[in-house]
């Protein structure tokens, strides 16, 4: 985002916004000396750190081939701005229907392979029921994966373990224990009411008949009482674990003991042969996918928009080739040079403006995002990189240069006065007010941007204060 504006740097220009300007005028003294004074005013200062620098694009992203493919002609150059689906170069057809060819032949033999692994590597396992009831739901078929059908529902079927059902509603007129007529579709059978809370009135049936979650009316002296979903009374899910269906033995309504089987199920050992044919056959797979799009589209497409870094020229490439890199467009970084004395006051994600030589009139805004922990030592002096990513508005181009200062410090609504209004001696700081400029009033100070002052203590707005020159100071004032 563009902000209007200079930027206000440490050692240039002051950084206060002032409710008024910090006046300036003759004070005469007892002793008929001249000093310049300066008021109290209200402000806010920024302290920043600034170093100039030079704008480019972030790392390219490279594009690559998606499958062997002979280019015979390329459409862009370094510098071109490209949109995705963009037409990058063209490519021969024949040279990338034979690569289809081979693929599918690839991919053909390794699911053989897969197939012959399989059967060498497999061993059945029979799945019981685990209890005693009527089965109530039957989940699987063969040539099912059981893990995936256990993830969906709990088990690979449903087993009433207490040879009942039941159904729920809300209604009255009926006490615990009470028989009742359960009606579902063309059976009619007897039931009791097994519980009753707060008006939930649960009845129980036998469940030769019922089937899981179909309508059940409940009938009291053929009056109509309620309805709702049968449900398993006493669930059980037969648990499995993983392997492939190869025979379901039970059936809806099936009565089961614990030792009767409910499925076999064939198990397969994934040795390293069988897993690295299996990866061969999911690679072989996915350059197949890959080869037969390219051939949809018809040429080679940009897959994002960006700035043209580098480009092939025209020839025959593997899958996996770089075609061409690609600033990603409007991402900026700026990296300046930090000197060791400042680069503790710079943190990740501190705000910043920069201000370009070529657009003096606008700053542009930034943020801290890599300082680098290796110093560069010149002439005796040792710097730090400190990179900032740059907020883009269409108009930045790679290339500027420019100047920018990092905010590492400020304070908004504070007594400020000219620096030069604060003195020091062994006890701190002090100035002198315009009233009695023999008396120093001990002062505390707080941040400075090289021009303005912070005042913490010992002022308040309004007051009046003494500006003393070095040329006051060494011809002996007090």
């Amino acid at each position: 985002m563009k902000r209007k504006g200079f930027v206000i740097a440490l050692s240039l220009i002051s950084a206060v916004a002032l409710t008024g300007c910090s006046a300036y005028s003759k004070t005469a003294s007892p002793n008929a000396s001249a000093y310049q004074s300066a008021q109290v005013t209200t402000g806010d200062i920024e302290q920043t750190v600034s170093a100039p620098g030079v704008l480019k694009f972030v790392d390219p992203i490279a594009q690559k081939t998606t499958s062997n493919v002979k280019i015979t002609d390329v459409a862009v150059k370094v510098g071109d701005s490209v949109k995705k689906g963009d037409k990058i170069a063209d490519f021969d057809a024949a040279v990338l229907s034979a690569n289809i060819a081979s693929l599918n032949t690839t991919v053909t033999q390794l699911e053989k392979q897969l197939q012959g692994l399989a059967l060498s590597f497999h061993s059945e396992k029979k799945i019981v029921a685990g209890v005693t009831g009527y089965v109530k739901a039957v989940y699987i078929q063969d040539g099912d994966a059981v893990d995936a059908v256990v993830a969906e529902k709990g088990g690979i079927a449903l087993i009433s373990a207490d040879g009942l059902m039941n159904v729920q509603f809300k209604g009255t007129g009926l006490a615990a224990n009470e028989e009742v007529t359960v009606v579902s579709g063309k059976y009619r059978i007897t039931g009791h009411v097994s519980k009753i809370a707060d008006s939930l009135v649960t009845v129980s049936f036998t469940d030769k008949k019922i089937a899981l979650d179909s309508n059940v009316e409940v009938y009291k002296d053929n009056v109509l009482v309620g309805s709702g979903a049968a449900q398993v009374d006493l669930p059980y899910l037969v648990p499995a674990d993983s392997g492939i269906v190869t025979d379901v033995n039970v059936s809806l309504n099936d009565y089961v003991m614990p030792f009767m089987p409910v499925a076999h199920v064939k198990y397969l050992t994934m040795d390293d042969s069988y897993m690295a044919a299996r990866d061969q056959l999911t690679q072989a797979q996915l350059d197949l996918d890959a080869a037969k799009a390219l051939q949809a589209q018809g040429a080679i497409l940009a897959d994002q928009d960006g700035i043209v870094a580098s480009i092939v020229p025209e020839g025959t490439f593997p899958n996996g080739t770089k075609l061409m890199d690609l600033y990603p467009q409007g991402q900026f970084e700026f990296t300046i040079a930090v000197d060791e004395l400042d680069v503790f006051s710079i943190m990740l994600g501190q705000s910043a403006a920069i201000q370009f030589d070529g657009i003096s009139d606008q700053t542009f805004d930034a943020t801290v995002t890599k300082i680098s922990s290796i110093g560069q030592v010149a002439n005796g002096f040792t710097t730090y990189a400190v990179t900032l990513s740059v907020t883009d508005d269409g108009m930045l181009k790679s290339g500027l240069n420019g100047t920018v200062s990092i905010i590492i410090n400020q304070r908004t609504g504070v007594l400020t006065l000219p620096v030069e209004a604060v003195q020091d001696d062994s006890n701190g700081s002090y100035v002198m007010l315009a009233g009695d400029p023999q008396t120093k009033v001990p002062v505390q100070v707080g941040i400075s941007d090289g021009h303005t002052i912070e005042i913490v203590s010992g002022l308040s707005n309004g007051d009046q204060v003494i500006i003393k020159t070095a040329a006051d100071i060494t011809g002996g004032a007090q």
